[in-house]
């Protein structure tokens, strides 16, 4: 009896002590292809032809420039290459393979200027993103 007790004394001082579970959640799962296409500051198709592994800053997630060979303009983008950053090397970001086609919605920053893109966002793999382009 006293041990029992003392085990759910110890399983309740876990639980109030246990910090709250953290994971990948995006605002806009679920958002449509038209409502993307509208509010991305770049939409294009490009091949992966390189990632460069930004120096991490203390405070500042891990990230990488990839760099992008732009097959296709569809808005915000009159370079036939472009450089986007994403989280790299952390459980949330987006797996991106060097030579592959995607369609890349891309976010400017406001404090940097520089584009971004991420799980969040509809960037796909080009074979993998029928809806998208046939909103386009």
């Amino acid at each position: 009896m006293k041990s029992l007790l003392l085990l759910l004394i110890s399983l309740s001082c876990f639980t109030i002590s246990a910090k709250p579970a953290l994971a990948c959640e995006c605002d806009e799962y679920g958002t449509p292809v038209c409502a993307a296409y509208w509010r991305a500051s770049a939409v294009f198709v490009g091949q992966l032809r390189n990632i460069s592994p930004v120096r991490k800053t203390e405070n500042a997630p891990p990230l990488a420039t990839l760099h992008f060979i732009v097959e296709q303009q569809f808005r915000g983008t009159n370079s036939a290459v472009i450089d986007v950053e994403t989280l790299y090397g952390t459980i949330c970001d987006t797996k991106f393979v060097k030579g592959m086609r995607y369609l890349v919605y891309a976010y400017k920053d406001d404090e940097s200027q520089k584009l971004y893109t991420g799980f969040c966002t509809r960037t796909n793999e080009l074979a993998d993103a029928d809806d998208d382009l046939n909103y386009i």
